[in-house]
């Protein structure tokens, strides 16, 4: 056993039981803590206790604390029903705590896994999972159940924890549909063969898919042949367009020249003699206008704008008079008051030298030296001045204007028919003006053809583009189902190839399980030579014996105890086969095995199935002598007793004579 537990410290995948904790759970009420780990060496931990005191419930513990409602499969309501029964009568939670070591390849961890139940308003269960005694966050809680799975896969937990009943059954039937998917399992073929399954799922899914019409190839290939049409018919329009485009370069060229030819020839004068000649009539018309306007304007004021100096000198003189006027004015008042003031002095006889003061302030000074000529009134004078100044604001400004353009319209006048005079005759100019003509028809030709063939190209790329995304289409379409029908080839090659494998696969492993089987048989068996040989049919699983003489016994024709000897061999032989190294738990395994075979059980069965055993028994089964026989091995154990007055199984340390 130390050698098994180094070996296991030493890198092997494995897992040892530690602790199993039931609070309300079946028969046990409270909290109860088993020790399950095996010690000194021994692999063995023993539970006795006579039928109905909880043996079964430890078993079922163990899976339903590890898989939950995955290993049995029951509706919600039915799970809900199923632990309200398993939960200690007048209790309203419970609780299974399961602790484990799990040697990987790398280290060895310890596991806790809990799931509880809580009755309360509403059923609900709590599944947790502690790595090294802290709650696991490696992996996402919903993630716990398939880490446990991983360990110990619920396809195999049959052929590790089971009870005599299920050695009874396989040992009535090993043809049991139940059973043989037990063992497909555990070989590994039910994953082969549901990968087959998916893979043929998925074949079929493509084959429905799969079908490329011979209408949608009969059209791909007109929908080529079109656009094989197309290209040709834009190829031959790309053509023309080049050469009507060379041609095109080639007539600008003889036009250029022929342009220069005829302006040389007086072709540009011959081209505007309809223009100037249109022109000269105009100017000519415009010329008169003005001159009429001319004559309006002189037969009213322009005339005295002929003799402006004159004008000039009539208001300088108009205004010298006006002062005349105002200073003659001026004298004759003063005059008069100087008389009056003399008629006042006169009789005061003033001396002479004081009148002549007084006559010098009255006297004026200022003289004009010119006469009245034109003596107008004041009215008069006004309106002279107005005539005047109408006369320099707008007549004469109008004038200017009208000799302006009158001038600038003669000068165009004189180059227009001095145009007129320079026109070639025609039938000079003929000849060059036919032959410009002619090319610019040609030319005009040229660029409606070019403009025809550019809407033609412009037409057939459009067509050529729809039709092409056409092709594309359906080529897309045809692509899809060529890769699915690719798809379905590699699925069918991957199928066979899968066959092939499954076949060798099962072969090899069938091989490796009869050899285990046999060897365990043979460890077990009490006849001599009575089974030599066994065979399973890698198809059906079904299990042949042979004798010495290689001749088929059926396996009904072993005793009741033979069978389950042969039951017990072929689940050891599977859980040897599976490669795991798992603990075995085993409820009332020898209830139906006479002496002899219980004995071989002891001493070559328990010892050396597992790393470690856990045995539920009665004191009939592992009785004194049993238990003799296997006291090296047992590393301690428990009685499971029922309490009449708490009606619930108490659990002691020993066996029941130990």
């Amino acid at each position: 056993m130390e050698n098994r537990r180094r070996n296991l410290e030493r890198g092997q995948r494995a897992m040892i039981l530690t602790s199993l904790t039931l609070e309300n759970v079946g028969l046990y009420k409270g909290k109860n803590v088993l020790d399950l780990r095996p010690k000194e060496g021994k692999n063995i931990v023993l539970f006795g206790g006579k039928n109905g005191t909880g043996k079964t419930t430890l078993l079922e513990s163990v899976k339903l604390c590890l898989y939950g409602n995955n290993i049995y499969g029951y509706t919600k309501k039915q799970y809900e029903e199923f632990i309200k029964k398993l939960i200690h009568k007048g209790e309203k939670s419970a609780q299974v705590t399961l602790e484990f070591i799990y040697f990987s390849l790398e280290s060895h961890d310890t596991y806790k896994v809990v799931r509880k139940w809580d009755l309360g308003k509403r059923f609900k269960e709590e599944f947790l999972l502690y790595k090294n005694g802290e709650i696991y966050k490696e992996i996402p809680r919903e993630q716990w159940q398939e880490f446990i799975s991983d360990i110990i896969p619920p396809s195999l937990v049959n052929f590790f924890f089971f009870d005599g009943e299920k050695i009874e059954k396989l040992a009535e039937d090993f043809s049991e549909v139940e059973f043989v998917n037990d063992v497909k399992s555990l070989l590994g073929v039910t994953v082969i063969d549901t990968l087959r399954t998916s893979l043929d799922i998925l074949r079929k899914r493509y084959i429905n898919q799969e079908d490329v019409s011979e209408e949608i190839s009969q059209k791909l290939q007109e929908l080529e042949e079109k656009r094989k049409t197309l290209e040709k018919e834009l190829e031959k329009k790309l053509q023309s367009l080049a050469d009507i485009e060379n041609k095109k370069q080639v007539l600008e060229r003889k036009l250029k020249t022929a342009e220069r030819e005829f302006i040389e020839k007086g072709g540009e004068a011959f081209r505007s003699y309809e223009r100037n000649k249109t022109r000269k009539e105009f100017l000519e018309s415009e010329i008169e206008k003005i001159k009429n306007e001319i004559r309006e304007l002189a037969s009213k004021d322009l005339p005295l704008a002929t003799g402006m100096d004159l004008v000039e000198e009539l208001l300088v003189q108009l205004e010298m008079e006006k002062e005349i006027k105002r200073i003659n004015f001026e004298k004759e008042i003063l005059q008069n008051k100087l008389k009056e003031l003399e008629n006042i002095l006169t009789p005061l006889s003033l001396d002479k030298e004081v009148l002549e003061k007084i006559r010098n302030l009255f006297s004026v000074n200022k003289e004009i030296k010119s006469d009245i000529i034109l003596d107008l009134s004041e009215k008069e004078n006004k309106t002279v001045e107005v005539v005047i100044q109408n006369l320099k604001t707008n007549t004469l400004g109008k004038a200017k204007n009208l000799f302006l353009k009158l001038e600038n319209l003669e000068e165009e006048l004189l180059e227009v028919e001095s145009a007129l005079q320079n026109v070639p005759e025609e039938e000079f100019i003929k000849p060059y003006l036919e032959k410009l003509s002619r090319l610019e028809r040609k030319r005009m030709e040229y660029e409606t053809i070019r403009k025809c063939l550019e809407e033609e190209i412009r037409k057939l790329e459009k067509e050529k583009n729809k039709v092409e995304k056409e092709i594309e289409k359906l080529e897309s379409f045809i692509k899809q189902k060529m890769k699915k029908r690719m798809v379905i080839h590699i699925i069918e090659k991957s199928q066979k190839v899968i066959d092939r494998f499954r076949k060798e696969f099962v072969k090899r492993k069938i091989k490796i399980l009869e050899k285990e089987i046999l060897d365990a048989f043979y460890k077990l068996k009490r006849k001599e030579n009575f089974i030599r040989d066994l065979h399973i049919n890698p198809e059906t699983f079904e299990i042949t014996l042979f004798d010495v003489n290689n001749r088929k016994i059926p396996i009904d024709r072993l005793s009741s105890g033979e069978r389950q000897i042969f039951a017990i061999s072929f689940l050891w032989g599977l859980a040897r086969a599976s490669g795991k190294k798992l603990p075995v738990i085993i409820d009332t395994p020898l209830g139906r095995l006479d002496n002899e075979h219980r004995e071989n059980l002891a001493k070559n069965y328990f010892p050396h199935i597992s790393h470690q055993v856990i045995i539920l028994s009665t004191d009939v089964e592992v009785d004194k002598e049993l238990f003799e026989m296997l006291r090296t091995h047992i590393s301690h154990s428990y009685q499971l007793v029922y309490d009449e007055d708490c009606m619930c199984t108490k659990v002691h340390k020993g066996y029941f004579w130990n």
